[in-house]
């Protein structure tokens, strides 16, 4: 792979297998063409004097012919790179952010979701696709990626491409933009899937590209992540195995729940998989995808069937007091709708505590205290601020993995004098039966 093919930074690297095939696209995805003449952005791009001084973004080339496309639905063409005309042929105003050519066929995307195709090396242009933010937004049933702007397109051959853009945005064609299938890129978790490999060459059998109904990625059910969350993808390019590699802004590789990428022989684990960044983390990582190779390898298929499933991952700021913290916050609960039981207990209640000089601390859990619990709810999260506090916080992690409630939690009993016992007297105050401490006011 050429690093120059490149226009933005390597924020991310995630690899995703080529696939022949495309579905056509849902109504919605074409329901936006019919819009009225007076729209602004549908006029033909004015023809200007200086345009080939204004902002360009892309180039492409097209047989012996640069393609330059840039804002304003400026599209530049030059056979020698030195003197340039404008096509005076595009019929959008909107933003050009990217072009691919195979042969004469060139497609230019841009903001507005538009997708632009000519036939003749950029002198005349048709458009195969537009998604403004307007009216059709209803009918579109996916707001977010209303009008959302095209970053990047590449074609393999005449009639196979991929664009992508903000909010994860990910299409593909198999008729040469005719149609384009809509989609998403989606990061983090599921369950393995067996992946489709990149036709051999460009010259694929169009019957068999017909036949092929896989997606090009990984599908909503075997990879997961919130719409919110969605990171924009700004640039594609295509390895000499056939493979889309695909840039996007957060540095993320996507991998199933036994730490596989798209490519099923590699495997990728800690900071490059997403959040949360932490060593304790990856290490159990790196033991699913260890069993998961050794399984495959030995013919082992308890092995080969590891997967990462954490409930949670605690977190610890080595500060002084030290903060740890374990599944749901007080804030996340009540942002979901989850009510909750709370149990704080002092330091300064804490003979370790005081004797160590250090009784500035704070334990507290989080019970569901939903009426389906029937007042026995699991404990949901904890925290606690204070001297070892991250040397504490893995009996409340594995608290929460074993589904432990506040009975459980109090009546297991703790050695004393030490600060572990908080955590037992934290589940006492919140089933109401700890004596270490007064009552709460009423």
């Amino acid at each position: 792979m050429h690093r120059s093919f490149f226009k933005f930074p390597l924020a991310s690297l995630i690899v995703l297998a080529a696939s022949a095939s495309a579905q056509n696209p849902p109504a919605a995805a074409t329901s936006t063409l019919g819009v009225h003449s007076a729209d602004p952005l549908l006029q033909t791009a004015e023809v200007m004097p200086l345009a080939e001084h204004s902002l360009l973004l892309d180039l492409a080339r097209s047989g012996e012919r640069l393609v330059a496309v840039g804002e304003r639905g400026h599209v530049l063409m030059s056979s020698d790179g030195k003197t340039w005309t404008q096509s005076a042929n595009v019929p959008v105003r909107s933003a050009l952010t990217a072009v691919s050519a195979v042969g004469a066929d060139v497609w230019a995307v841009g903001h507005d979701g538009i997708i632009l195709h000519s036939g003749n090396a950029g002198e005349t242009w048709e458009i195969q696709r537009r998604d403004p933010r307007g009216a059709a937004i209803a009918a579109a049933g996916d707001e977010i990626r209303q009008g959302a702007p095209l970053l990047d397109v590449l074609f393999s051959d005449p009639k196979h491409g991929i664009a992508i853009g903000a909010y994860s945005l990910l299409l593909t064609t198999s008729d040469g933009g005719k149609t384009w299938n809509g989609s998403r890129m989606v990061m983090a978790g599921g369950a393995a899937a067996e992946t489709p490999q990149a036709p051999a060459d460009a010259a694929a059998d169009d019957a068999q590209a017909a036949d092929e109904n896989d997606s090009a990625v990984f599908s909503e059910e075997e990879l997961e992540i919130a719409m919110e969350d969605d990171p924009h993808l700004n640039a594609i390019a295509r390895t000499a195995s056939g493979d889309y590699v695909i840039v996007g802004e957060r540095g993320f590789i996507p991998v199933d729940a036994q730490m596989r990428t798209n490519v099923p022989h590699i495997f990728a684990i800690g900071d490059i998989v997403g959040q949360p960044m932490l060593a304790h983390k990856a290490v159990h990582e790196a033991h699913v995808a260890a069993e998961v190779i050794a399984g495959e390898l030995q013919g082992n298929k308890e092995l080969a069937s590891a997967a990462f499933n954490a409930r949670v991952i605690p977190s610890v700021a080595y500060t002084d007091p030290e903060v740890a913290w374990v599944g749901l916050t007080e804030d996340q609960a009540k942002a979901q709708g989850i009510k909750v039981k709370k149990g704080m207990f002092p330091w300064t209640a804490s003979g370790r505590a005081i004797a160590n000089g250090r009784d500035e601390g704070v334990t507290k859990l989080l019970f569901d205290d939903s009426p389906e619990a029937h007042g026995h709810g699991k404990i949901l999260g904890g925290g606690m601020v204070g001297t070892h506090a991250g040397d504490m916080i893995g009996e409340v992690a594995l608290a929460i993995e074993m589904g432990a409630d506040a009975v459980d939690i109090g009546k297991t009993i703790h050695p004393h004098p030490t600060l572990g016992e908080s955590i037992g007297m934290a589940a006492e105050v919140a089933h109401g039966s700890c004596t270490d401490v007064p009552p709460a006011r009423k």
